[in-house]
């Protein structure tokens, strides 16, 4: 599953394998899209989606609250076979979007199990 973050001006910011920010040296794509950076160059975020290969979730940010934030966050584990450890698998992705409402984060987001 990746992100893909549409601008104004239809630039789209994907999220590749190597999961590099395009802005931020040493950070990676979700950052530059929480961090607003495509922003000065292409506009607004107009839409921002997390792409499976059988299933897609997409927000359509000009319907959130003004002043949301992104949120998009992987859930990890791993696998330990006596002293080794095995490679980092994310299990779940939780998805969507957070704002504040009179003091109080509200978060509307949803979790998404990869393989599922």
């Amino acid at each position: 599953m990746y992100l893909h973050a549409t601008y104004e001006d239809g630039f789209v910011l994907l999220e590749d394998d190597s999961d590099v920010s395009p802005y931020d040296e040493g950070y990676n794509v979700f950052h530059a899209i929480a961090n607003s950076r495509p922003c000065a160059e292409h506009g607004q975020l107009v839409e921002f989606a997390l792409i499976g290969e059988d299933r897609s979730t997409i927000v359509d940010w000009t319907k959130v609250p003004e002043g949301a934030r992104p949120v998009r966050e992987r859930h990890m584990e791993m696998t330990q076979v006596g002293d080794v450890l095995g490679d980092p698998v994310v299990v779940g992705i939780t998805f969507g979007y957070e704002y504040d409402r009179d003091g109080e984060i509200v978060r509307e987001v949803i979790e998404v199990v990869p393989w599922q």
